[in-house]
């Protein structure tokens, strides 16, 4: 498989024991002596630009696009992985060789595996095959830090059966001290919202919070409804709980447990693990850090909880996808 994401790209692999060391072999070929044949390219191109113009016809995925373009102005995430249709169009083969050239040198390179395998043969045939990289002088840089310095709202008017709204705000990403106690918050918000949202005032099938998970991290909550403003101002009362109030420690506790379960669900498969250790070693400062997960997270205080609402949870920038004729922007961009 493959992928790509803000912070870095992948290509993976999964296979039994028996034929690990046939599907490496076949993987070192195709990452190290790609064919990039015209029809191929031709194809795959026609393919992501059909995806791209389809995308913003989707309510969800246009507001996903116009949210990447209002907070990652002027940030090195505006550069937008999946391209678009002009960059998309526009490389030619040549073009592609060339790069994927110069990506292919051993500075930008992490291997990670997981299953029954003996270290030292990986060494070996890693050694062999993309050892003879040239190494480069490939070195990370940090990213600066997303904008919100001050809440926004951003709208576009589209006759729709609901209306899609979502709320950027700060968040730490996985190397900071605060990340474990903003994951619980998140957690604890998420439940706040649904209950509020969906439950007591039936404005939304699927109201949400979530948190991402990159170098330069963001959390947000959204929500579709026919009725934004109240939904809206419902989820902010919801933030305002917890940057007000002192949770009791059997919440946290009861909640954290809820999201641990789901985590160590998300971590059953040999691909899920892999995965963890790369992000932890890419962005969050080593790869044993991912041990530590469990017990950062039971370390979490009400306290905490409190502090990193008040510190990330503020200046929240909108991006709005549906009926503007009664918005308001009050709401939004409460006034000081």
């Amino acid at each position: 498989n493959s992928g790509v994401t803000n912070d870095f790209s992948v290509v993976s692999l999964a296979t039994t024991r028996p034929e690990f060391e046939r599907v490496f072999d076949i993987l070192a070929g195709v990452m190290l002596n790609p064919a990039f044949e015209e029809d191929d390219v031709k194809r795959n191109k026609e393919l992501i630009l059909t995806g791209l113009r389809e995308s913003g016809a989707v309510p969800e995925s246009a507001l996903e696009a116009m949210q990447d373009r209002v907070i990652y102005s002027g940030h090195p995430y505006a550069n937008d992985v999946n391209g678009t249709p002009a960059t998309i169009a526009s490389f030619t083969r040549a073009e592609l060789q060339a790069y994927h050239k110069r990506m292919m040198e051993t500075s930008r390179l992490l291997f990670v595996f997981v299953g029954d395998l003996d270290a030292e043969v990986l060494k070996r045939k890693i050694a062999a095959t993309f050892g003879k990289l040239p190494p480069g002088n490939y070195k990370d840089a940090a990213y600066p830090s997303i904008d919100f310095s001050k809440g926004t709202l951003d709208t576009t008017q589209r006759s729709l059966p609901t209306n899609y709204v979502k709320g950027v705000f700060a968040a730490p990403s996985l190397d900071s001290p605060d990340y474990y106690a903003m994951r619980v918050a998140m957690s604890i918000l998420q439940t706040l919202v649904y209950q509020e949202v969906r439950g007591r005032l039936q404005l939304s099938y699927a109201p949400d919070a979530d948190m991402a998970s990159f170098a330069a991290n963001t959390g947000n909550i959204s929500v579709s409804t026919t009725d934004p403003n109240t939904a809206t101002a419902a989820m902010l009362n919801q933030i305002r709980f917890l940057q007000e109030r002192t949770l009791n420690p059997g919440v946290i506790d009861e909640i954290a447990s809820f999201f641990l379960t789901r985590h160590y669900m998300g971590q059953e498969t040999s691909v899920a693990q892999a995965g963890e250790l790369a992000k932890y070693e890419l962005i969050g400062n080593g790869w044993r850090n991912s041990f530590e997960f469990l017990n950062r997270v039971r370390a979490v205080k009400p306290e905490d909880i409190r502090a990193v609402s008040n510190k990330y949870m503020r200046n929240l920038r909108f991006v709005y996808i549906g009926d503007t004729s009664n918005l308001n922007r009050s709401v939004f961009i409460p006034q000081s």
